[in-house]
């Protein structure tokens, strides 16, 4: 299993993925490979604390989807 479809088992789990668990998967950059889903669309959350950092899969806010459409137009979610 690719480190990308790792990471989305744990997320589509509806469980949270910390960097140190992400190691126990062999994924050493997490952050990157976050990014790389997040261009693919999915809504993924960083929550820092003092006891780290975690990720989880949520939906965007509809406040969310209304400041990225006045930002960056239709073309953020594929329109023309």
């Amino acid at each position: 299993m690719t480190q990308y479809n790792t990471i989305l088992k744990v997320l589509e789990s509806g469980r949270k993925l910390t960097t140190k668990q992400a190691r126990t998967f062999g994924i050493t950059n997490l952050s990157a490979r976050i990014s790389e889903l997040r261009a693919e669309g999915y809504g993924i959350y960083t929550n820092r604390n003092s006891k780290g950092t975690h990720y989880k899969l949520g939906q965007p806010s509809r406040e969310m989807v209304r400041l990225a459409y006045a930002i960056g137009g239709q073309d953020v979610f594929g329109g023309r």
